[in-house]
């Protein structure tokens, strides 16, 4: 989508507009920023009211601008009536006095607990903006609160600033006191129809109070692609006085979703210049029906200089399995990787509400892949035209099972991705029982000894490409990179001291492959309370809520945001610990997906006894994850981690079975 900004008259701009001018031609990931008019198919024009600026084709109008001159096809204004002065053309209702990105914001929102507050329900503003009728409800509200004892900030009595017609002057009390009323509140009250209404909209929801919209026809910001029926209660007006009533009939579970979504809204669309601008450009590439640009993945660095740019130049024939691993657990086939972008248009429609509600961080691009993305009906297995790819299970039991993958979905492999440091043995043993796994795409070892290459002379020779990377610098997020050499959706996340059979990894995988939105694995964890706080667990339990990533299959589409869109914060702390990356991705996945992940198998901790040093040997490392469980809480303003209270074996596991007939996998 080729972007044309037009120059800010510097001199006499705005602070707030300089720095919008400043976020869009920084949009490049979203729009490419031209210089030529002519090549420009979006136009973008900041209508500062400190100058004359002409509106093109997108007017970014700022706070306190008069938009009677333009007549641009699209216009994002802070300003409801400017719906009716700008008749048949596209208005983005959006408060736009927001403040310039910080990496601290998380410290400015209020956490979801607890969640009552000082006040049930507040409303500050002055009674000649009201209705006769809206004074009315008000007062009987007012007594309803009273007789059942609910604490309320019901206050009528505040001044108007002035008669200027700008919205501003029609608010109460300074930011901070408004502000702090918010906090205090859990609902408050809004009406539409009012010229303010986007500012306290937006305050309301970086408070983290739950707006009462007293209208259906409210201008909600982006209302085509947010479904803000999720973070706001609304009622039509003639229900007013119901209002109590609903109110008191709405469970805290319910209440916390509303703040959460409402919270999460507010993040992703409205909290800073940065954001703001985002949504704009993604919002009008739906509109216009573009498809976005490519995912970014940045370009990896080859542990070894060869012409292959991965692969060690010299290797040793494998090992010959022992008698205990030769199980047949399917056909060994060339590698092959999944269909990329083939959402390009669907994500602008189809998947457009799943992504701007719950994967905002996909509004920008073309997603490579999705992993909510659908899958086909069971007879498509059959179809002339849906076949192609289907690897269909024939009648009977395990030994039919083990010829194809069935399910729902066309045949796919997964990528196994190793962070490596320094135990070049325990990584060579691990590559070898690697070999002739099925449905293996191919190995990327993340080097993350950066002072020295491995010292050992050759490295096994699989079935299947062995790729070095060289991670440049030692950081446990090396290991949720998104590189561009992951050809395959799934993804087995595994440190290089992991021993994981392979009838293991292929019934995790076919698990994985039916709950690709989740993080399927092996070793299980839990938080468990203490007092009064939350402490990482590793003990036996009947419940847990992470699986940890050293044995864990993951969608690549979590990668992305782990990089690019969680909280930097949660990567620095990271960084500074050495520590916790497992447990950030577990929280990221609960966050956005609101479910558990999936433990396969009995297999509770995974030992290696030949390793010389571990770093979950150092005595600081759980003190260390009990601060990261605290921390990660504190950043998401809640613990979004889910507990799961089953694991995952396979249908005929434990059953008994017919002599001609097979299970479906020997031990699990």
């Amino acid at each position: 989508m080729p972007l044309f900004v037009y120059p800010l008259n510097t001199p006499t701009s705005s602070v707030l507009a300089t720095q919008f001018h400043r976020q869009f031609v920084l949009g490049q990931h979203i729009a490419s920023i031209t210089t030529t008019p002519a090549r420009a198919c979006l136009f973008v024009a900041i209508v500062d009211q400190q100058n004359g600026t002409n509106a093109g084709p997108l007017a970014f109008n700022p706070p306190r601008t008069t938009a009677a001159h333009l007549s641009s096809a699209v216009l994002i204004t802070p300003r409801s009536d400017h719906s009716t002065m700008l008749s048949g053309h596209f208005v983005f209702p959006l408060h736009l006095d927001v403040p310039v990105p910080s990496a601290d914001r998380w410290r400015t929102l209020p956490a979801l607990l607890p969640v009552m507050r000082k006040y049930f329900v507040s409303l500050v503003t002055n009674p000649a903006l009201l209705s006769e009728r809206q004074l009315n409800d008000l007062a009987q509200l007012k007594k309803s609160l009273d007789s059942s004892q609910d604490a309320h900030l019901i206050d009528l009595e505040c001044p108007l600033g002035n008669s200027s017609s700008l919205p501003s002057d029609h608010l109460c009390y300074a930011a901070e006191d408004r502000l702090r009323m918010g906090r205090q509140s859990l609902f408050t009250i809004l009406f539409p129809e009012l010229p303010f209404f986007q500012q306290l909209f937006y305050e309301s929801l970086a408070t983290g109070a739950v707006p009462v919209i007293c209208s259906h026809r409210a201008p909600f910001p982006f209302a085509r692609l947010i479904d803000w029926r999720l973070a706001t209660v609304r009622i039509l007006p003639d229900r007013f006085p119901e209002l109590h009533f609903i109110l008191r009939a709405i469970p805290s579970a319910d209440l916390i979703e509303l703040k959460r979504k409402g919270r999460f809204f507010f993040e992703h669309f409205m909290a800073d210049t940065k954001v703001v601008v985002h949504a704009i450009l993604s919002a009008m590439r739906v509109l216009l029906q573009l498809p976005g640009g490519e995912q970014p993945e940045p370009e990896t660095v080859p542990l070894y200089s060869s012409n292959s740019s991965s692969t060690f130049p010299s290797f040793v024939s494998t090992f010959i399995k022992p008698p205990y691993d030769d199980e047949y657990l399917g056909p060994i086939e060339l590698p092959l990787e999944s269909p990329s972008y083939v959402h390009n248009f669907t994500a602008l429609s189809l998947y457009s509400d799943q992504i701007w509600n719950h994967f905002p961080m996909a509004i920008g691009t073309s997603p490579r892949f999705l992993p909510f993305a659908h899958f086909l009906p069971s007879d498509a297995e059959f179809g002339e035209d849906t076949a192609f790819g289907m690897r269909p299970i024939l009648p009977g039991s395990g030994q039919e099972f083990a010829l194809a993958l069935g399910g729902n979905r066309p045949r796919e492999q997964f990528t196994i991705m190793i962070l490596a440091y320094n135990r070049e043995q325990v990584l060579l043993n691990t590559l070898e029982r690697l070999n002739n796994l099925p449905h293996l795409n191919r190995v990327i070892v993340v080097w993350n000894d950066v002072r020295r290459l491995p010292s050992i002379p050759a490295w096994p020779r699989l079935h299947v490409p062995v790729l070095f990377i060289n991670g440049t610098r030692n950081s446990l997020n090396n290991r949720f990179i998104p590189y561009k050499e992951i050809e395959t959706e799934a993804i087995l996340s595994m440190d290089d001291d992991m021993d994981i059979k392979q009838f293991e990894i292929v019934f995790a995988f076919r698990v994985w492959r039916e709950h690709r939105d989740r993080i399927v694995g092996f070793p299980a964890r839990f938080h468990a309370r203490f007092g009064d706080d939350n402490f990482y667990n590793s003990n036996h339990t009947c419940q847990y809520s992470m699986i940890l990533t050293g044995a864990a299959f993951i969608h690549k589409f979590y990668l992305h945001a782990y990089t690019y869109h969680m909280p930097a914060i949660i990567r620095l702390t990271v960084d500074e610990w050495m520590n916790c990356e497992d447990l950030a991705m577990n929280f990221l996945v609960s966050h956005l997906t609101r479910k558990a992940p999936i433990k396969t198998t009995s297999k509770w901790t995974l030992r290696c006894p030949s390793c010389p040093e571990m770093l979950s040997n150092d005595e600081t490392h759980f003190v260390e994850r009990h601060q990261c469980i605290r921390f990660f809480t504190r950043v998401y303003g809640y613990n979004p981690l889910v507990f799961s209270q089953f694991r995952a074996d396979s249908v005929l596991f434990k059953t008994r079975v017919p002599q001609n007939h097979q299970k479906c996998f020997r031990y699990v």
